[in-house]
């Protein structure tokens, strides 16, 4: 084998590390295996060569060893996956075109090893099946490098194709954060896993079964049990640890639930994934999380896509370079069209849901929609979603997490073949239905449901047929029998005329005889009277005509002969008409005797009869199914002259049906073999052409082997302000174009502060761990565009100006189809690719005008009528109403018994009194309907899940008739509550103390202003805020710089009272997230409530006033 290096010398790979080869026991005996591998260790040099079977599908490769062609993949799980081995004669005519087919080499200097029947061969230390990734990485990037290239040189239409040029500036703000942060993320779980890190937990006891095996509840107290800490959530996987040194065996499971109902321990309910006795699990131990490469394999491989220049938006090499983005597709008439009707719909688009729909429509490559609460992105989705797929284009749904996926596909999924990808516990119940096993499940059911019907229906039509085709061989016998009647009859009437004919003829032959007889017979009479009188003249006279006399008599005797033979001919002329006739009479005695006519008229009238019934349903065949629309009903006549083509066209049908109907039934009995197959690879690969419409998580897009390929004409990637780049990157690099909408303004990605750690221990920049990568994007374009407006002279304002600002959206009414052209043609010729949706209809301008000034540079509009406002909390008239606990004694925090997160007791019960005076508001004969949907009406939202259970609590022990999963909806930490809103919010701030300065810290994470804007913007009518006001307004603590010698712009600044748009500017700009920055925020809306915008209280006034 070593000849074949020098082929191809420039084309080898050395692997310093092991090589991997994983080869299914099922698939190679173990003598083969045996043989397969002594030739496998004793290679120096493997030879590869490569295939694809499609265009679209996995690079394969070959390997060459002695007796064996052994061909494989790169799996996702870090090996060299052989799908098949070749031997024998198979193996010689695949090494016969060696010669001719490109080939690398890799000198495989660690050494090869095989995993074969569950073990490595030969044994290692820690027994891992797994090459190290950065190695196989590199072998799979160095082969696939090389065969790419050569399929390129080989076909001349790629020559022509456009080189794609990776930057170094694409290489270091895109690629390398990507890479290092997959690597670290990679490195701290398997770093936990090995430390055993996780949570302890003190007791563990048996819950149920199920079919994923024994569920069990494991105890804890650690405070990173605690959900909202996220250590751990439901779907997650986990690894059962024995701390106390004793033997077991590792068991791994998925968590179920969480309950962190109870003060005493959080419960975990774990579904073990093997079988496992009492005493197989540790009672006391630790729960680390289970190494998960899912998400690692996903990552590396879209990184490597990435960097060979594969991705389908082929766009980020550019865009993300310098964030100069391309333009906009050519018009359709149809997009016109489409727009004329929503825009005179009853709900049309507003004037920047518009802008973004048709950016959304015609870009070429990418938008950024953001979208504060309310916006309507939902709405601008949805036309999205319905014009891409009326064009036939595949649509990706993608998100962070699942919630957010689930919410646009329960909207959307029913106006096309719809897949959701994903765990199935992790999935919303509503749209459990679109996941792939589902679907085909549901296929099955719906086959194997109509699967009798079917059968039936082809049983009945060949029913129908057999009935039909004895109607039409009725039909077709009357017409037989007609036909042979009609050409007796007509046989008779054709020899009846000759007949007549002749006989005519006859007697015209004796009369044309007779005639001339008589002629003779006159004549001779006339010559026989001459000679009489001639002999009784005189002589003389007699002398006289003695000449004539004897001429006369001559002629008689000579006449004589003649006459006879006249004589003889008329008697014969005369016989043969009689003959004749007598022939005749006997002919027609003999067809009277056969009731010729008759035998004809009664055919005739049967047949007529017969035609009558050919207009009645009961003649015609009634066909179900499909058969019913391949049959073309005939038109038969009531007179029947026309109607044998049709009974013989009609017979020439049925037996084309029976053939039809013959065919269906086999294919039927075929399809339900496959439909019933447990591996369904045909209802997988239908169910892979039809889908229009596909919802999965950034990761689990690229975690379905099935869908790995799938290509997609745009992505549209929601709640995107919450996704980090690793995360990001993976949906959008699957479509041509990519949609993303968010808010970065709201809840922001949860950077893991190990990670954090880790990067930092290496110097890595995190800058795109702790922003989401819509919010890096978004600002790059942003300052891109205020740069070239400032270049121009133009104010940076002018960057939110809408496009169309003489559109204003009414219900029903009709843009003329110039109109929308024109605006089109006008929104595409804006270059920027950002849109802000700023118009909202959730809740008054006393509480959005807050969010629009601190957050949104005032370009945040209400649109709420308060004509129609009415309070809902009794003893108020504001949308905005501010509760101070500031005065009373017993508002400060306390913690809980298991010193996991903060209560405030004092908090908790004015929401409880408050719940039920608004309660005892309602009218009597209302109250029951009220209480029944209070949880659609109510929301009550803290920070901190300590406070959430304590307000639950106070709550249930009102005893308001409210129940008490109406009571854990209605009440719930502001992570639930996203994307949620309700008309009345109830916000418990929480946070008060006495022995704590301003400088010192407060409030924790709640600095994050972002959580306010998400729990502030939930409500749709009422906002209350519940709170130490004086405490948190002078917060003054400070986040510590790194960088030494540096401060923050607020550093030595004199806090004011008043906080005017400098402050607010002044902190936009500032990256610190600080509880100075809270302070101020809080004491902005305090000067709005105080400038007339809501009500404030002193807590013990407010409950005064309305006892």
């Amino acid at each position: 084998m070593n000849d074949f290096i020098k082929l191809h010398p420039k084309n080898y790979k050395e692997v310093s590390d092991k090589v991997i080869f994983y080869i299914n026991e099922q698939k190679v005996s173990q003598n083969n295996f045996e043989s397969i591998f002594k030739e496998l260790r004793a290679s120096k040099t493997l030879v590869v060569t490569s295939y694809k079977k499609n265009a679209s599908s996995e690079r394969r490769y070959s390997v060459y060893v002695g007796h064996y062609v052994l061909n494989f993949f790169g799996s996702d799980y870090l090996n060299l996956q052989c799908t098949s081995v070749l031997y024998g004669k198979k193996a010689v005519e695949k090494k016969d075109n060696l010669y001719r087919t490109k080939i690398f080499t890799i000198i495989p200097s660690g050494g090869v090893f095989v995993v074969y029947n569950k073990e490595i061969h030969p044994s290692v230390s820690d027994n891992s099946w797994k090459m190290e990734q950065s190695v196989l990485n590199n072998l799979l990037d160095s082969m696939e490098a090389y065969f790419e290239a050569d399929d390129a040189n080989e076909d001349g239409s790629d020559a022509k194709k456009e080189k794609i040029k990776i930057s170094e500036r694409f290489r270091r703000n895109i690629i390398r954060p990507f890479r290092d942060y997959t690597d670290k993320e990679n490195w701290v779980e398997q770093y936990k896993q090995a430390q055993g890190d996780g949570i302890g937990y003190f007791r563990r006891e048996f819950i149920r079964k199920n079919d994923k095996g024994p569920v069990y509840g494991f105890y804890s107290t650690d405070i990173n049990a605690n959900p909202e800490n996220g250590s751990f959530s439901i779907g997650d996987r986990v690894t059962v640890i024995d701390t106390n040194g004793t033997e077991h065996g590792v068991y791994t499971g998925v968590i179920e639930d969480i309950d962190d109902e109870s003060d005493d321990a959080v419960i975990l309910s774990i579904a073990i994934y093997h079988q496992a006795d009492d005493i197989d699990l540790p009672l006391t131990g630790r729960l680390v999380m289970a190494v998960n490469d899912t998400q690692t394999r996903v990552r590396s491989k879209v990184i490597r896509s990435m960097e060979r220049c594969k991705l389908e938006s082929k766009y980020m090499y550019h865009v993300f370079d310098d964030f100069s983005v391309d333009g906009y597709e050519e018009i359709q008439d149809d997009l016109k069209d489409y727009l004329v009707e929503k825009m005179a719909s009853q709900y049309p688009p507003n004037q920047m849901q518009l802008e973004a729909i048709i950016k959304g429509i015609l870009t070429e490559d990418l938008l950024l929609v953001l979208g504060p609460p309310g916006t309507g992105k939902t709405t601008v989705i949805s036309f999205w979603v319905e014009y891409f797929i009326k064009k036939g284009l595949r649509v990706l749904i993608s998100s962070q997490n699942n919630a957010a996926v689930d919410n646009v596909l329960a909207r959307f999924g029913t106006i096309a073949e719809t897949v959701r990808l994903g765990n199935e516990n992790k999935v919303q119940d509503n749209c459990k239905a679109y996941l792939p096993q589902n679907k085909i499940a549901s296929m099955q059911d719906y086959y194997n449901q109509n699967y009798d019907r079917v059968q039936e229906e082809l049983e009945y039509n060949k029913e129908e047929i057999r009935l039909y085709k004895g109607r039409l061989e009725i039909y077709k016998k009357l017409y037989e029998t007609y036909f042979e009647r009609k050409k007796v009859l007509d046989e008779y009437i054709a020899m009846n005329r000759e007949n007549m004919r002749r006989i005519a003829e006859l007697y015209e032959n004796v009369e044309k005889v007779e005639k001339e007889l008589d002629s003779l017979l006159e004549y001779r009479a006339r010559k026989e009277i001459f000679l009489q009188v001639y002999e009784t003249k005189s002589f003389l006279v007699r002398l006289l005509r003695k000449r004539y006399f004897n001429r006369a008599k001559a002629e008689l005797e000579e006449g004589e002969p003649y006459l006879k033979t006249l004589r003889e001919k008329y008697v014969q002329s005369i016989d043969a008409y009689n003959s004749m006739t007598k022939v005749a009479e006997q002919q027609n005695l003999e067809y009277r005797d056969k009731n010729v006519e008759s035998a004809y008229n009664e055919s005739l009238r049967l047949l007529k009869e017969y035609s009558q019934k050919t207009s009645t349903d009961e003649f015609l065949p009634k066909f179900r199914g499909e058969i019913s629309k391949l049959y073309d009903t005939p038109c038969f006549e009531i007179e029947p002259s026309n109607n044998w083509t049709i009974i013989m066209s009609e017979a020439e049908a049925l037996a084309s049906l029976e053939k039809i109907i013959s065919k269906m039934s086999r294919a039927l009995g075929e399809w339900n073999d496959i439909v019933n197959n447990e591996r369904n690879d045909i209802m997988q690969n239908a169910l892979l052409e039809t889908c229009k419409i596909v919802g999965a998580t950034c990761i689990g897009i690229n975690s379905n082997k099935d869908f790995a390929n799938v290509k997609f004409d745009v992505a549209i990637i929601d709640e995107a302000g919450q996704i980090q780049i690793h995360n990001a990157l993976i949906p959008m690099s699957r479509a041509r174009k990519n949609l993303l909408l968010g808010d970065y303004k709201q809840i922001p990605p949860c950077a893991n502060d190990d990670v954090v750690a880790a990067c930092e221990a290496d110097e890595i920049d995190t800058k795109l761990l702790n922003m989401s990568f819509f919010e890096y994007i978004f600002e790059a374009m942003r300052k891109k565009t205020i740069d070239r407006l400032e270049s121009q002279g133009l104010d940076r304002s002018l960057i939110l100006k809408p496009v169309l600002e003489d559109y204003e959206a009414e219900p029903y009414k009709k843009f003329e189809p110039e109109t929308v052209q024109d605006m089109i043609k006008r929104v595409t010729e804006d270059p920027k690719k950002l849109v802000n949706l700023n118009s909202q209809f959730r809740m008054p301008g006393n509480i959005s005008d807050i969010i629009s000034e601190w957050f949104y540079e005032g370009n945040y509009h209400s649109s709420y009528n308060m004509d129609k406002f009415s309070a809902i909390v009794p003893g108020t008239d504001k949308p905005l109403v501010v509760i101070s606990t500031s005065k009373a004694k017993k508002r400060k925090e306390s913690q809980p018994a298991s010193k996991m997160g903060y209560q405030n007791l004092y908090e908790a019960e004015l929401i409880a009194n408050m719940v039920a005076d608004i309660v005892e508001s309602q009218q009597e004969k209302a109250k029951g309907e009220y209480l029944e949907k209070i949880e659609d009406n109510i929301g009550i939202i803290s920070a901190y899940g300590a406070q959430v259970r304590l307000i639950r609590e106070r709550l249930g022990k009102k005893k308001l008739g409210i129940k008490e999963s109406q009571i854990r909806s209605m009440v719930a930490s502001l992570d639930s509550f996203q994307g949620q809103e309700r008309p009345l919010i109830l916000y418990s701030l929480t946070r008060s103390t006495t022995y704590k300065k301003p400088e010192m810290g407060r409030v924790g994470f709640m600095k994050e202003l972002r959580r306010l804007n998400v729990a502030f913007t939930r409500c749709q009518k009422q906002l209350v805020i519940v709170g130490d006001i004086d405490y948190l307004t002078q917060c003054m603590n400070m986040e510590a710089l790194k960088d030494e010698g540096t401060e923050w712009p607020c550093a030595h600044q004199e806090e004011t009272e008043i906080i005017d748009n400098d402050t607010i500017n002044q902190c936009a700009e500032c990256p610190a997230i600080c509880e100075r920055k809270f302070a101020r925020f809080m004491r902005l809306l305090m000067q709005h409530v105080d400038a007339g915008a809501g009500n404030s209280f002193q807590s013990e006034d407010f409950f005064r006033r309305n006892a």
